[in-house]
C-alpha cells in the first residue's frame, strides 16, 4: 500500500512510496509474528519507516496505526513490538513527544 504523499512525515521517517518495499516489509512483519501477536489478523500495510532504525509503521484493517520494532531475526514471543495509535496524526503528535 502506497505511504500518504501529503503527509509531513516526522523527522528520521520516509513514507513508503515503493511496493517491491513494502511487500518486504509487511512479509518480514508476517515472519516474525507468532500465533495470537496484536497485529496477527489485522492485515498490516507498511505505510513508513525510519531509516535510522528498525521501526516500521503499518496501518491496520480496524484503521489503527501501529508502530512496530522488527527484528530481522528468528521468532520470539513478545516481538516484535507494537504501539498502536487511533490515527497517523495521533501517531505523529506521539513522535514530536519523544
Amino acid at each position: 500500500m502506497p505511504s500518504e504523499p501529503d503527509f509531513g512525515w516526522p523527522s528520521q521517517w520516509r513514507g513508503i512510496a515503493d511496493t517491491d518495499e513494502a511487500v518486504l516489509l509487511e512479509d518480514e512483519l508476517y515472519r516474525e509474528m507468532l500465533f495470537g501477536h496484536p497485529l496477527h489478523r489485522l492485515a498490516p500495510a507498511a505505510l513508513a519507516r525510519r531509516d535510522d532504525r528498525d521501526g516500521v509503521l503499518f496501518l491496520a484493517s480496524d484503521g489503527r496505526v501501529a508502530q512496530v520494532h522488527l527484528t530481522w531475526a528468528a521468532r520470539e514471543p513478545g516481538w516484535p513490538t507494537v504501539v498502536f495509535h487511533a490515527t497517523l496524526d495521533d501517531w505523529a503528535a506521539a513522535q514530536i513527544e519523544e
